[in-house]
């Protein structure tokens, strides 16, 4: 909801800390179930802030890690005008990472 000042205000179970690892604790606890994680949402100015924090907490999580790379190979017939290690390294807003 605004107010009259043009403010939107945040729920009041919205978590504001300046230290990320106390943020995660605070939010998630010692151990962290990605069931409950699944259901969180973590808001940062910058897509790569949320990436950073995501990685930390996926790291406190126990269990296997399964990683999935996008395909990075192009259509017979295309020129490469970049490198694909450049290209991999890109984050756009609306698309997974390649390296997921």
């Amino acid at each position: 909801m605004e107010d009259d000042d043009g403010f939107i205000g945040l729920p009041s179970t919205t978590v504001l800390v300046n230290d990320v690892p106390a943020m995660i604790n605070e939010v998630f606890g010692d151990e962290i179930n990605p069931i409950f994680f699944m259901s969180r949402a973590t808001l940062a100015p910058k897509n790569e802030h949320v990436d950073s924090i995501n990685d930390l907490i996926i790291d406190k999580m126990h269990g296997e890690v399964t990683v999935y790379n996008s395909i990075d190979t192009l259509a017979e017939g295309s020129n490469e005008l970049m490198p694909t290690e450049y290209l991999n390294s890109l984050t756009i807003g609306g698309m997974p990472p390649h390296h997921l």
